[in-house]
């Protein structure tokens, strides 16, 4: 849970947006003159089914429903993170396997076995990338992710992913690791530029194929892999993302990576 006054604040947020004053949220729910004013100072906690009234009137989705008095208020802990990795583990180690293990926060918590070896991705990126966003990772090249992507198509890639990182996730204004990848967004003119220019509203509602076809390269052998993301059934704000090949390249990449650790 969190305490009254991120909630408060997180719901001034949402009505802003909204364009909604205090007044106006007070009367469509039927509220005393002053409670709305009282709820964002963190003066008073309201209850679960003010909370969701105020999404109703709001138009809020369950995502942000979430964020305010669900599961996701809070980022998930390190114990909750390896709870979940132990659950998964047979899975990951696969060598066939070719995805990671993310949360609703767009961070990093594990990388397939499979995927290390495709990539021929060090030991010391592998170990830099875990609990970053996947937008820092994207943009911090300290991290020395850059390389596994083929360059012509690496700005669109970029884009694609700022694009849907902002439709999911950009109401977690006061967020600590949501701030992280805005700070890493700002070291970027250009980027930062474009980011302020998305519209949320005219971004589409799914990922379309094409937009989840990532442009890798490993040495000089560039290949195409397309992801599908799958939640949890017992912990939906946890993700597997998984890569499928998509041209015949790929076969070249795996005869190039027979026999590695």
């Amino acid at each position: 849970m969190i305490d009254a006054k991120t909630l408060g604040r997180r719901i001034k947020y949402f009505r802003k947006r909204a364009g909604m004053s205090q007044m106006e949220l007070e009367l469509a729910m039927n509220a005393s003159a002053g409670m709305i004013s009282r709820i964002e100072s963190g003066k008073v906690n309201p209850s679960k089914e003010s909370v969701r009234k105020v999404a109703e009137i709001l138009n809020m989705n369950p995502n942000e429903l979430d964020y305010l008095i669900g599961v996701t208020a809070v980022p998930s802990t390190k114990e909750e993170i390896e709870e979940v990795y132990q659950q998964l583990k047979y899975y990951l180690d696969k060598s066939s396997v070719f995805g990671y293990l993310t949360d609703e926060r767009w961070r990093i918590l594990h990388v397939s076995k499979g995927f290390q070896k495709i990539l021929n991705a060090d030991q010391k990126t592998i170990d830099g990338v875990f609990g970053k966003t996947i937008i820092q990772i994207l943009l911090d090249e300290r991290l020395g992710v850059k390389g596994l992507f083929d360059e012509s198509a690496y700005d669109e890639m970029v884009r694609i992913q700022l694009a849907y990182c902002k439709r999911e996730i950009s109401f977690m204004k006061d967020d600590k690791i949501y701030q992280v990848s805005i700070e890493e967004i700002e070291k970027h003119p250009k980027i930062f530029e474009y980011w302020n220019s998305l519209d949320t509203e005219k971004l589409g509602v799914f990922y379309e194929k094409d937009e989840r076809i990532v442009p890798f390269k490993v040495g000089p052998v560039k290949f195409k892999m397309m992801y599908a993301r799958e939640r949890l059934l017992d912990n939906p704000r946890f993700e597997i993302v998984e890569y499928i090949p998509v041209n015949k390249y790929f076969r070249t990449v795996q005869n190039l990576l027979k026999g590695r650790k």
